[in-house]
């Protein structure tokens, strides 16, 4: 297994899109874009060269000032692939770019909080079944 940064090419995103479709019934454009350099590009994790998981970027307004942050879009590990540190790898990368791209954070919406507390995330906001969690990344 090796987790790869996507070229960008349309073959790439139609790859990770499909197997994002796996599991959500739409996906928003946002996750397949121009790439134009606004947002890092996705993380995909392969096994040989089969797509099995991945992550992918967007950018959304930020409740306390209305900037546009970096998120974590989707990520996803086929279950067969679960349970072996794989998420976590994609999450560690994603800081990587994100640090790389100078983000002072990274932000992601889940109804999975204790998957990034261990990660050494932050709750920023917590409703019902779904957090808000921050990575400091760089200083801002």
């Amino acid at each position: 297994m090796k987790i790869v940064a996507s070229d960008g090419s349309e073959r790439e995103l139609v790859r990770l899109r499909n197997l994002f479709l796996e599991e959500w019934d739409r996906i928003s454009p946002l996750l397949y874009d121009s790439w134009d350099g606004r947002l890092p590009f996705p993380l995909l994790v392969l096994h040989y060269h089969e797509v099995v998981g991945g992550l992918a970027f967007t950018r959304y307004p930020l409740e306390h000032d209305g900037s546009r942050g970096l998120w974590i879009n989707a990520l996803y590990i086929r279950p067969l692939y679960r349970g072996r540190g794989y998420g976590a790898r994609l999450v560690r990368k994603a800081e990587e770019s994100a640090r790389h791209s100078a983000e002072p954070a990274l932000y992601a919406y889940t109804n999975v909080p204790e998957f990034y507390l261990k990660a050494g995330w932050s709750v920023l906001t917590a409703q019902d079944d779904h957090s808000v969690m921050v990575k400091q990344i760089g200083s801002s």
